[in-house]
């Protein structure tokens, strides 16, 4: 975990195994999948083409992608993909899905595929995956970049983001990398096999604690978008319980530290748990990764309270 008062690390540290049976402890370095906090690096992708003048939040899906077979890619704004609006689900969702290595075609056949949850863009509000995974798409049909690439490019080097990594949804290609676990009891785990399931527009990356710092600092001193789409990024677009949504971004009022409003992401699955927060104001940020499925975000909550004046809260 690292918490910081903008570029002023307050604490950074590790605890625990990045690997149960060889002892291999967890070190500030370590690399872990970030999971859906990617969701807040496509947000900014698709807000500097905004910005650029070549994407309208306003326009549809097949305004930018023409032969695009996801259903109402008519009617389907980027607006309504980036709030949650758009009524598509995730891949994952289908009963007949597994985490192993699709093909291109096998993988845009469950977005395409799968059921709306609702009929009419804008009629409800429901976590989707896939509608990232298509901001990702428009995001190459416009750059004319494959999505990894952009971010590379646009995101992660004037952000000073060394060890982000496009991989597959395992670390054990990587001498640094934590292996995933979901914890049964004190004593009892599963290990996660690896599945081959890419990062991409709904998240995934492969990073560590400090690179996520400098995502954080880099959007919050405007190196990334201007103020204008920072903004547009971070206001209450829609209820999300137990906050608000921006563009790829949750919004805590209130909720995790009292008379604060605190933003970002987490993300969790297949053995990973992610948490990137900052509060603008004292420009405090709180970076969490594990390698152990589950919610983060008590650990975050707690960091985050301590450094601006607030009791922490008793873990259950």
């Amino acid at each position: 975990m690292l918490v910081s008062k903008g570029s002023e690390v307050i604490a950074e540290t590790a605890f625990g195994l990045a690997n149960q049976k060889t002892g291999k402890r967890n070190t500030t370095t370590t690399l872990f999948k970030t999971e859906s906090t990617g969701k807040m690096i496509t947000a900014v992708a698709v807000l500097q083409l905004v910005e650029a003048g070549q994407l309208d939040l306003q326009k549809t899906i097949i305004d930018y992608w023409p032969e695009s077979k996801i259903r109402n890619a008519n009617k389907m704004t980027l607006h309504q993909l980036l709030t949650h609006q758009s009524g598509l689900t995730s891949p994952w969702e289908r009963p007949d899905f597994e985490f192993k290595q699709y093909t291109n075609e096998e993988w845009w056949n469950f977005i395409e595929t799968n059921p709306l949850v609702f009929d009419e863009p804008g009629k409800g509000v429901y976590y989707s995956s896939s509608a990232f995974e298509v901001l990702a798409k428009i995001v190459e049909k416009v750059s004319g970049l494959e999505f990894q690439d952009y971010c590379k490019e646009k995101i992660f080097v004037p952000a000073e983001m060394e060890h982000t990594y496009y991989t597959m949804d395992t670390t054990s290609y990587f001498s640094r990398g934590a292996n995933p676990y979901r914890w049964i009891g004190s004593k009892t785990y599963y290990e996660y096999p690896v599945s081959h399931l890419q990062a991409g527009g709904a998240g995934g990356w492969l990073s560590c604690i400090e690179d996520f710092h400098h995502f954080a600092l880099a959007l919050m001193n405007e190196k990334l978008i201007s103020k204008k789409y920072l903004d547009l990024m971070m206001t209450e677009h829609v209820d999300f319980y137990p906050g608000k949504y921006g563009y790829g971004m949750q919004i805590y009022k209130d909720l995790m530290v009292p008379g604060k409003t605190v933003y970002g992401h987490n993300g969790g699955g297949m053995g990973f748990s992610c948490d990137l927060f900052f509060e603008p104001e004292s420009k405090t940020i709180m970076v969490t990764m594990l390698n152990m499925y589950g919610n983060s975000r008590s650990l975050t909550r707690n960091y985050m309270a301590t450094v601006l004046g607030n009791e922490p809260q008793i873990p259950e």
